[in-house]
């Protein structure tokens, strides 16, 4: 997404293409196509669920669609919060699994197009799957080393962080 697009390009005066030029473009399948050789960094953070954004879903099922790897990335703050959720020091695999087909956008035409493109890779329920084991695998690793660190974090970031996502 970030290399794939030209974000601003439909704002007033802005002398780059829009998101409609750029899509008939299919910018990110280009990049996708290109075959990263160090896969693909899915930025999860404490501020929004990235799985509700369509276009967020999109671009993990055409990675996985064309064997490039997602890599989970995640703030401080929602590792954090993840292990304030497990307070046995077991990972709360509920906490990673996901609903894309719940996901949206803010064009209906391209909500449109993206749930038909999801469909014919293999549908709702093989995206979910797939990006909910490459989460847990990522998280768990992450969750491994920082539960190290939890007492430094809650002292160093507050222990108010869940009302975040409540």
């Amino acid at each position: 997404c970030t290399f794939a697009q030209y974000q601003p390009g439909d704002m007033e005066g802005d002398c780059g293409p829009g998101v409609a030029a750029q899509l008939a473009l299919d910018p990110f399948k280009k990049v996708i196509a290109s075959k990263p050789p160090y896969g693909m960094i899915v930025l999860h953070t404490e501020r929004s669920e990235l799985y509700s954004r369509l276009w967020c879903v999109y671009e993990v099922s055409e990675a996985t669609k064309s064997d490039v790897t997602p890599y989970a990335a995640v703030s401080m703050y929602y590792l954090w919060w993840l292990i304030e959720q497990s307070p046995d020091g077991e990972l709360r695999e509920d906490k990673l699994s996901v609903d894309s087909e719940n996901a949206s956008c803010f064009s209906k035409d391209d909500e449109a197009m993206i749930k038909g493109k999801i469909r014919e890779a293999g549908g709702f329920d093989k995206l979910n799957t797939a990006i909910f084991q490459f989460r847990k695998a990522a998280v768990r690793r992450m969750f491994k080393a920082a539960s190290t660190f939890n007492d430094w974090g809650r002292e160093a970031m507050g222990t108010d962080r869940e009302e975040t996502f409540e």
